[in-house]
């Protein structure tokens, strides 16, 4: 362990480099389980005459139609082809024939359509779509520290890039996806970071001490009061700032907290990391990932352009669900709060 502790901190862009690419793989862990795929085929389900297959069904990602009637059909193909002993010059499934690898949207050369060669179709997919989250955080980092910004900051840059709503929309699931798993993944990167010195514990010491002054003093009534007004006024900013940030405010709310709690174990232990979250964190945490994944919703709905208009009108009813949320996230942060104060 101390050897290991050791070459983390003689190496911290290279341990830095290793947390972005392996995080993707944690937050997605659920979409590598057997008979599992990351490809928004459901689409196919709203259009005839698959409607009838699966009555009644929504697809996770409407967005996305062009991934499942063009990009995932054509790297198929592709794979089809290469593995008969064929490279893929001409598609003649579409009309009477069109050519197919002059075409650059069928990424024939792409390096990870390659895995589609080797690979089983379900597991390369889903590989494809994680491993450009892993490579867009690490190239974003290496990109900062070629323009010598400091090292903690091009970390933040990183994983900012790489699950910013942007990419993170082109993804197979909805709203949530990356929410769902954000909390442990953002504990383990903040214990690496603050076990390796990747981020030096002086910047973010003041942070922890000034969570730890938000609730103010006062008898037991006013400090749970100043506890919940001071996370209803996060989700209220996280919501009204996901139009202009494109989700990134979904995303701070989302993993903010568990990274903080991994790099506070790092500077002292997970017990009393722990102890400090533990019961309140039950009921706090979960929402902050549902505020989370509904900011991120709204930050995709904001950035979608359609030529047929109607913008303000899906950016309103993305914010209406977020409203019609917190009729019992607000209970649930109340509840946070009561129980940070009389059992925390």
């Amino acid at each position: 362990m101390n050897r290991l502790a050791a070459f983390g901190r003689s190496h911290r862009d290279v341990v830095a480099s290793l947390a972005l690419l392996a995080l993707p793989f944690v937050v997605l862990a659920h979409a590598f389980v057997p008979g599992k795929v990351m490809s928004p085929a459901d689409n196919v389900f709203v259009l005839m005459p698959w409607t009838g297959a699966n009555p009644g069904v929504s697809p996770k990602n409407p967005r996305l139609s062009e991934v499942t009637l063009l990009f995932h059909p054509a790297a198929i193909h592709a794979a089809d082809e290469i593995r008969s002993g064929h490279f893929p010059l001409w598609n003649p499934h579409t009309f009477g024939g069109a050519p197919f690898f002059a075409n650059p949207q069928t990424a024939v050369l792409f390096p990870l359509t390659a895995l589609l060669y080797v690979l089983p179709y379900s597991l390369a997919l889903t590989l494809m779509s994680v491993l450009k989250l892993s490579i867009a955080g690490v190239a974003m980092y290496w990109f900062l520290r070629r323009l010598d910004v400091a090292r903690p900051a091009a970390l933040i840059g990183g994983v900012t890039f790489a699950f910013s709503a942007l990419v993170i929309a082109w993804l197979v699931a909805g709203r949530g996806l990356a929410a769902s798993g954000g909390s442990g993944a953002l504990a383990l990167a903040g214990f690496v970071a603050g076990s390796s010195s990747a981020i030096p514990p002086a910047v973010v010491r003041p942070v922890l001490s000034s969570l730890v002054r938000s609730a103010g003093g006062g008898g037991a009534v006013e400090e749970a009061m100043a506890i919940f007004a001071h996370n209803l006024l996060a989700f209220l900013l996280v919501a009204l700032l996901a139009v202009l940030t494109l989700g990134l405010s979904g995303f701070l709310l989302t993993f903010a907290p568990g990274f903080l709690l991994g790099f506070a174990a790092a500077l002292s232990s997970w017990t009393i990391a722990l102890s400090g979250i533990v019961p309140n964190g039950l009921v706090e945490i979960p929402a902050a990932i549902i505020a989370g994944g509904l900011a991120i919703q709204v930050g995709a709905t904001a950035m979608h352009m359609d030529a047929r208009g109607g913008w303000t009108a899906r950016v309103l009813a993305a914010l209406a669900d977020y409203v019609r949320a917190l009729r019992w996230l607000v209970p649930a942060l109340a509840v946070a709060a009561v129980l940070e104060v009389w059992l925390g």
